[in-house]
């Protein structure tokens, strides 16, 4: 009984959870059609979706990160504290769709917060997906069902 009530009240918290819309945007499938395959259809995304999002993403990053540290601990003398990746302070670009078993998806790109030399901020983040050619564990991309609560097509950049 304890149990199933701290569940329900888990459940409650994140999914009641103001959302930070400093650090997301929701971009529409034409502006990156390579995210999914062109059956997959535009979708919107509410502030409760957003929520069930950021807690699957908070459960695949937990498992990435894990996995990642068993595996290096595996080998002597290596660090694996540079490809740690986290969801704190990321933006997020969300891309949402409906797959063709009428599943809503999302493609979810994470980026770090750019301040240019002269103190200007990056606006562009809102408007166009942010591609980067390396970069490291400060951009990485993944695909979110969900329908089914689980992520998938998890790319770290630079590994």
């Amino acid at each position: 009984m304890r149990l199933i009530l701290c569940l329900l009240l888990f459940s409650v918290n994140v999914f009641s959870q103001d959302i930070d819309t400093s650090l997301y945007t929701i971009i529409p499938i034409k502006k990156y059609p390579y995210a999914f395959p062109p059956a997959y259809k535009q979708a919107t995304l509410s502030p409760k979706e957003i929520n069930m999002a950021e807690a699957t993403l908070s459960n695949c990053v937990i498992d990435y990160n894990t996995s990642l540290r068993r595996k290096y601990n595996n080998w002597l003398n290596t660090d694996s504290s540079q490809q740690i990746i986290g969801l704190k302070n990321n933006r997020r670009q969300y891309i949402a769709v409906i797959n063709p078993k009428g599943e809503k998806e999302l493609w979810v790109n994470f980026t770090p917060h750019v301040i240019y030399d002269d103190g200007r901020k990056d606006y562009s983040w809102k408007e166009d997906v942010t591609v980067v050619d390396d970069g490291g564990s400060s951009y990485f991309h993944l695909k979110v069902n969900l329908t089914k609560r689980i992520c998938y097509d998890l790319f770290v950049n630079g590994h």
